[in-house]
């Protein structure tokens, strides 16, 4: 699964006439796309623990459980058709 990583900052800049400064507070958004999990069961999406190069490509080793509702079921739906919340 995709998620998309968004991340807010902001830069102050000075900017000086003859007199006078004046202050900007510019405000950048950076959104990085990494691969992510979904649990099928609770549908918590989060992001393993891994450097950011490993993120961008498959990441190698799957979760055993979901860090949420702790069950190695994570990757299959529920049979059922009442969620557990």
């Amino acid at each position: 699964m995709k998620y998309v990583y968004i991340n807010y900052f902001y830069i102050r800049k000075v900017y000086k006439f003859k007199r006078f400064k004046l202050f900007m507070t510019e405000k950048y958004i950076l959104k990085i796309e990494v691969n992510a999990f979904e649990c099928q069961r609770c549908g918590h999406i989060w992001i393993p623990r891994v450097s950011m190069d490993e993120l961008k490509k498959k990441v190698k080793e799957e979760p055993m459980i979901c860090p949420n509702c702790k069950t190695p079921y994570w990757r299959t739906k529920r049979k059922n058709k009442e969620s557990k919340k």
